[in-house]
């Protein structure tokens, strides 16, 4: 596990949040509380970051899965990607959300969208990325529930396509995102590897959801 970080080099929580009461967690499980993460949270995401990234079944060699290697060489390699990737190159073009366990009071799962790290920012695509739940919240309709929320705050944001990065070895995520409408496209900063998958959807068309 990589050592907590010290997050100062980027702006405070407080200056770019949105007003809580435009948040709504309607349609989310009644399990579970969900916020806009603020920076705070970072050393907590990061933990369940590489929760998810070392489950047994993302790290069978057998079948070329490497995902906890492979993520803590990135993260190991550069410092600065997890803030950098929480923050974005435009912190008024941003979001994120975590979602918390009501009974327990532990994170559970997060959602990040911010600008395209790969496109120019007159192109106007957001990346959505973290995507992650621990595996004993899953089957509950949360993963579907932080796409749709990411998806309508693309909208809001103004941007016009969306672009994330999945894996291989995360079969049922890559599922549900096709299922709302993203596809195959190219591999960008990630195309050295082979087990990442990049896709894509276009915010100008009419809302494409067969994953209900």
């Amino acid at each position: 596990m990589l050592k907590a970080l010290a997050f100062s080099a980027f702006p405070v929580w407080g200056e770019t949040e949105h007003s809580p009461s435009t948040f709504s967690s309607v349609g989310l499980h009644p399990s579970f509380s969900a916020r806009e993460a603020k920076t705070q949270d970072l050393d907590s995401m990061l933990e369940l970051f590489f929760a998810v990234f070392a489950e047994p079944s993302f790290n069978d060699r057998a079948q070329g899965f490497d995902l906890y290697d492979r993520m803590k060489m990135r993260y190991s390699q550069d410092p600065a990607k997890h803030e950098r990737e929480f923050w974005g190159r435009d912190i008024n073009r941003r979001y994120a959300i975590v979602i918390h366990d009501k009974t327990t009071g532990q994170l559970v799962g997060t959602a990040w969208l911010i600008s395209d790290l790969d496109s120019d920012p007159s192109e106007d695509v957001g990346e959505i990325n973290k995507i992650y739940l621990l595996p004993e919240v899953r089957g509950k309709g949360l993963g579907l529930w932080l796409m749709r929320k990411m998806m309508s705050e693309a909208r809001a944001l103004g941007f016009r396509r969306l672009s994330l990065i999945t894996g291989r070895e995360l079969s049922k995520a890559a599922s549900l995102y096709t299922k709302l409408g993203f596809v195959a496209a190219s591999q960008g900063r990630y195309s050295n590897s082979p087990n990442s998958i990049a896709m894509t959807y276009d915010l100008s068309n009419s809302f494409h959801d067969d994953a209900s």
